[in-house]
């Protein structure tokens, strides 16, 4: 699996968007969502919260593992120093 660096190169990101993309082409072409301006802003909104939902889950990641990094390198520093004194 290649390394992700932000939440652009997530497939499952790429493809809601693809997916918003649809949905507001067909809310934009039917005219039934013309009448029902609830039900086409219901699903405009559900669909771009699929795609702001994974890309919030990939920065909330990305701050807990920067400070999983930082502590594992803390550790480990600390584990040299307590080395050096024995």
């Amino acid at each position: 699996m290649a390394k992700l660096n932000s939440f652009e190169d997530i497939i499952a990101w790429q493809k809601s968007r693809e997916l918003n993309k649809v949905i507001y082409y067909i809310t934009n072409s039917n005219t039934n969502f013309f009448k029902d301006y609830g039900l086409r802003d219901q699903l405009r909104r559900a669909s771009v919260s699929v795609s702001s939902n994974i890309a919030e889950g990939f920065e909330e990641f990305n701050n807990l593992k920067n400070k999983i990094s930082e502590v594992s390198k803390l550790i480990s520093g600390f584990i040299k120093y307590l080395n050096s004194t024995l």
